[in-house]
C-alpha cells in the first residue's frame, strides 16, 4: 500500500468502504498475471492454443485472450515477429472484445497506439471494411504503425491527428468507434509505478476534460444506428461515470446500452455520477475480484436509423475541381513498372478483389476501392505497403511478407524449430537454405516458421541473403 499516492488512498477509501484494504493490496503488491491476445486475421484461438510452445490458460471473459507464466519468453518467440499474438493485459483486451463488429463496416480507433486494441478491432472486420487508427502524439503514431505492420492487412488507414480535427472530415461517417482514453492510469500502478508517482487530483480534473473532447468528437464521427465504447484504465469517477452521465446530458442523441456481461464485472454507480441511474449500465473491473488490472467501460448507442447517415463525408465534396489522384498525390503503375511488379506478382496469391494498386512517389500500395481520399488529415499508411518500384525490378516490404504465408507464396523456406536459423534470421544474418524445408528455387524466398512468415530473404545458390525489413513511412 506504500506504493499508492496518499491522497489517492484517501479518495478511494472514501469511495470503496469495507473493501479498500483488499483492493488497495491489490493496486499495489497483488498477484498479477501475464497475458496475451491472438492475432485472428492470422489464426483462430483455438489453433493456437493447439500449437502454442508454452502453457497458456484461457482468460475467461475474452474470447481469445490467454494467460501465460511470466518465466516463458513469448517476447522472443517467432511466433511473436510473425504477429501471431499480442502482448496485453487481460482487462485491457475487454473494450474491443465487447465492441460489436461486423465484417465490412468502417471502424474508428481514435485513440489507438500501441496498437493491441486496433489489432483486436481488425480481426473482427476479417480483412473488409475499414478500420482508422488514429493516435494524436507523433512518436506514438510511428509505434502504432510498426505494430499494425505485422496485420498484413489492406483495410487499415493509420492517422496522426487531434480528434477535433478528424470529426471535421469523418462526420457521420464510422459504425463503429472506440475511445480508449487517455487516463489517469489509476488502474495500471502496480505495473506501472512511475504512473502512480505522477498522479495528483489535478491531473484526474485535466484528463476529465480531455476525455469530454474526444468523446464529443467521436460522437460527431458516429453514423446514427452506430456504437461507441468508451473506456478507460482508471479508477477515478470523474473519468468514468461522471463523463458517461456527461456525455448523456451533452448528446442526448446518444443512449447508454448494456455490456455483455461476465461474473467479476462490477457495474457502474450511480452515486458517483449524482445519482444518474443510467451509468449502472457500464462495466467496472477490479483488481482484487479479477484476474486483471483496473478498467471502465460504457457502450452507447446513437439514436437513428444508420441509413440517414451521409455515404461519404461531406468534406470529400469539396474536392470536386480535383481528381482523386490529385487529391492524394497518387497514380499508376506505368507499363514498366507493371512488368517489374507481376513478374513478382506472379509467385504469391494475394486476394485483391474490391481493391486497386496505387503508386505514391516509387512507393506501391494495395489500398481498397473505397478507401477515404483526405489530406485534411495526417495520414501515416493508407492501405497496404506493398514495396519499392527500383530501376526495373520491384523490391518487395516487410508488410507484403506478413500478408502472406507458407500457402500463399510459392517459394519458401519453412525454418527447423530446433535449428536456431530463426534467431540468425532475426539478428540479420545470412542462413543456409538448409536451415529450413521448402522451395530450392533462386530468387526471393519467403521465411516462415510454423507456416507463418517471418519476412523475406533472397536465395542465391545455398545461401539465402537476409531480406529483413523495418517499417517506413508512407
Amino acid at each position: 500500500m506504500d506504493l499508492l499516492p496518499e491522497e489517492f488512498s484517501r479518495r478511494m477509501a472514501a469511495f470503496m468502504g469495507d473493501e479498500f484494504q483488499s483492493f488497495a493490496y491489490s493496486c499495489s503488491i497483488g498477484d498479477r498475471k501475464n497475458a496475451l491476445r491472438v492475432t485472428e486475421l492470422k489464426t483462430t484461438a483455438k489453433q493456437f492454443y493447439e500449437q502454442a510452445p508454452f502453457k497458456m490458460e484461457p482468460v475467461q471473459w475474452v474470447k481469445n485472450g490467454f494467460f501465460y507464466d511470466y518465466k516463458d519468453e513469448v517476447t522472443t518467440h517467432p511466433f511473436f515477429r510473425a504477429g501471431l499474438y499480442y502482448i496485453t493485459e487481460a482487462s485491457a483486451m475487454t473494450p474491443a472484445d465487447r465492441l460489436p463488429i461486423e465484417p465490412g463496416e468502417r471502424v474508428l480507433d481514435l485513440c489507438a497506439a500501441p496498437g493491441g486494441k486496433a489489432f483486436a478491432l481488425a480481426g473482427k472486420l476479417k480483412g473488409t471494411g475499414l478500420l482508422v487508427a488514429n493516435e494524436v502524439n507523433a512518436s506514438r503514431a510511428k509505434a502504432l504503425l510498426y505494430n499494425l505492420e505485422t496485420l498484413g492487412a489492406s483495410n487499415i488507414l493509420i492517422t496522426n491527428e487531434q480528434p477535433h480535427k478528424m470529426a471535421g472530415s469523418f462526420e457521420n461517417f464510422f459504425d463503429k468507434i472506440l475511445v480508449d482514453a487517455p487516463c489517469s492510469g489509476e488502474g495500471m500502478f502496480r505495473r506501472n509505478p512511475e504512473a502512480a508517482k505522477q498522479w495528483s487530483a489535478e491531473k484526474v480534473r485535466t484528463l476529465a476534460g480531455l476525455q469530454k473532447s474526444i468523446l464529443s468528437s467521436a460522437v460527431r464521427m458516429l453514423k446514427p444506428g452506430g456504437l461507441l465504447m468508451y473506456s478507460t484504465c482508471t479508477f477515478s469517477p470523474e473519468e468514468n461515470e461522471q463523463n458517461a452521465s456527461w456525455l448523456l446530458n451533452e448528446h442526448p442523441e446518444m443512449e447508454i446500452m448494456e455490456i455483455e456481461p461476465y461474473e467479476g464485472f462490477d457495474h457502474g454507480r450511480a452515486e458517483w455520477a449524482d445519482g444518474d441511474g443510467r451509468v449502472v449500465k457500464a462495466v467496472r473491473i477490479w483488481p482484487h475480484r479479477m484476474d486483471g488490472e483496473g478498467q471502465f467501460m460504457a457502450l452507447f448507442q446513437k439514436n437513428g436509423m444508420p441509413e440517414t447517415a451521409a455515404a461519404k463525408p461531406p468534406s470529400m465534396k469539396t474536392r470536386k475541381a480535383k481528381s482523386k489522384k490529385e487529391q492524394t498525390g497518387t497514380r499508376d503503375l506505368t507499363a514498366d513498372e507493371k512488368k517489374a511488379f507481376e513478374k513478382f506478382a506472379q509467385h504469391m496469391t494475394l486476394d485483391m478483389r474490391g481493391k486497386k494498386i496505387e503508386v505514391r512517389r516509387e512507393s506501391v500500395y494495395l489500398v481498397p476501392d473505397e478507401m477515404p481520399d483526405f489530406r485534411s488529415v495526417r495520414i501515416i499508411r493508407r492501405g497496404l505497403y506493398l514495396g519499392e518500384l527500383r530501376k526495373n525490378r520491384f523490391e518487395p516490404s516487410q508488410s507484403l511478407a506478413f500478408a502472406l504465408s507458407a500457402k500463399t507464396f510459392d517459394n519458401i523456406c519453412e525454418l527447423k524449430g530446433d535449428s536456431g536459423a530463426a534467431e540468425r534470421y532475426f539478428r540479420g544474418e545470412t542462413i543456409s537454405d538448409k536451415s529450413g524445408e521448402g522451395s530450392s528455387k533462386n530468387g526471393w524466398i519467403l521465411i516462415t516458421y510454423g507456416g507463418f512468415s517471418l519476412g523475406f530473404g533472397k536465395k542465391n545458390g545455398g545461401l539465402i541473403k537476409n531480406k529483413l525489413l523495418y517499417s517506413r513511412r508512407a
